[in-house]
């Protein structure tokens, strides 16, 4: 369960360094698949690649508004697999959603321990 947490907090630091790019506004230069394409281009050994549409999103999320504008599930071979992809690449259009979800997803990690 610990590295289940590990991979979250992965994910949340990857929607901090998105989101990073640009003050409050989108860089449109970035997208999930780029910062994807930089994975393989170094060599990070990424698996089991999604990517989703608005249809397709399992958290009914993608293209709503005040949410992310781009998802991308992957795996890192480096680590056991628990199941479906277990890492993200979510981009959003304003700095300030990305705050949110991350601290969304961080509350949740908070108040369940046994994945902290």
């Amino acid at each position: 369960m610990k590295l289940k947490a590990l991979l979250v907090s992965i994910t949340v630091i990857i929607m901090g360094l998105l989101a990073a790019c640009g003050n409050n506004t989108a860089n449109p230069d970035l997208t999930a698949n780029g910062l994807l394409q930089v994975f393989l281009e170094t060599g990070l050994p990424v698996a089991d690649m999604e990517e989703f549409t608005a249809e397709t999103c399992p958290n009914n999320l993608l293209g709503r508004p005040g949410e992310y504008t781009a998802k991308i599930n992957f795996n890192d071979d480096r680590y056991p697999h628990f199941g479906s992809p277990d890492l993200s690449i979510e981009v959003f259009s304003r700095r300030a959603d990305m705050v949110r979800r991350r601290d969304h997803i961080q509350s949740v990690l908070d108040a369940m321990p046994m994945l902290g």
